[in-house]
């Protein structure tokens, strides 16, 4: 598909990217900070998680597939759990899902093709019957 055709374009999953970073970034600085930097890093990811889910949901990209939803709630809760919140799970999330969408776009632009490509073969048989083959047999 062309790029102004998909549910998440370049610049789209670029912008996505580039916050995604931003607060795995933000998270391993308050990781540095025992105790009360891990407690702000739950609202962060909260707030992280809520916009990703917007983001996404007002993109078209159906987040209720299990892969999808697995990709969510991993992100969330390795993001939750101190240390090992140093993951960049939120930018993992983000690659994951865009993939998934991208994924499926594609197999369903070549199920599309395929289908066409059917009813043309499908078409071009019956012509071919019509007027007998285009060959006449001899014996």
């Amino acid at each position: 598909m062309e790029n102004d055709e998909r549910k998440i374009s370049n610049t789209t999953f670029g912008l996505m990217i580039v916050v995604a970073v931003f607060v795995d970034l933000i998270q391993l600085l308050l990781n540095l900070i025992p105790v009360i930097g891990w407690i702000i890093i739950w609202g962060v990811n909260i707030l992280a998680w809520m916009t990703f889910y917007v983001w996404f949901k007002t993109k078209g990209v159906s987040l209720s597939k299990p892969t999808r939803i697995l990709g969510f709630l991993g992100s969330f809760f390795i993001e939750l759990i101190p240390i090992i919140n140093v993951l960049p799970a939120s930018t993992l999330m983000v690659v994951l899902t865009v993939g998934s969408s991208r994924a499926e776009e594609l197999a369903a632009k070549k199920g599309l093709l395929a289908s066409v490509a059917k009813v043309a073969t499908a078409g071009s048989k019956g012509v071919n019957r019509a007027s007998g083959g285009g060959q006449e047999q001899t014996r």
